[in-house]
């Protein structure tokens, strides 16, 4: 495991994100369902499309918070086209907006990346502590 290709992994991811990110201002500034209805499958993508390659590092949590986001989020905009778009509705929306926009800063700053291997370099320890039998 190369840690520029995490690296790496992590800056395409949190670039894919951005764009997810965008349509959530959209929608939250608007209320336009339409931005909202483009969400899932967004979430979805994103989530798919880097599955594999974080799930290399043992690190799959970000694409699978993305893919239960998106069907979440697609529950929730079927609920909206019903009744229409109401104000928990777009707390729901923030909440989500938020919890991704603290991941997304979170591996701009570097700072995901540095707990990232933290916790693998404890895994590791944890393993040799299991393993060692004297």
């Amino acid at each position: 495991m190369s840690y520029n290709t995490f690296r790496e992994t992590l800056v395409a991811f949190a670039e894919e994100l951005e764009k997810v990110l965008n349509v959530f201002e959209v929608f939250l500034k608007t209320h336009d369902i339409n931005y909202a209805r483009e969400l899932p499958f967004l979430l979805t993508r994103t989530g798919m499309v880097f599955h594999g390659e974080f799930t290399e590092y043992s690190h799959s949590v970000l694409a699978r918070s993305l893919l239960e986001a998106g069907s979440k989020v697609r529950e929730r905009v079927g609920i909206m086209e019903e009744r229409g778009v109401t104000s928990e509705d777009l707390e729901y929306f923030r909440d989500i907006y938020n919890v991704f926009m603290h991941i997304y800063l979170s591996i701009k700053s570097g700072e995901y990346e540095e707990c990232f291997h933290k916790m693998m370099e404890k895994r590791e320890t944890g393993k040799r502590v299991k393993g060692d039998l004297s």
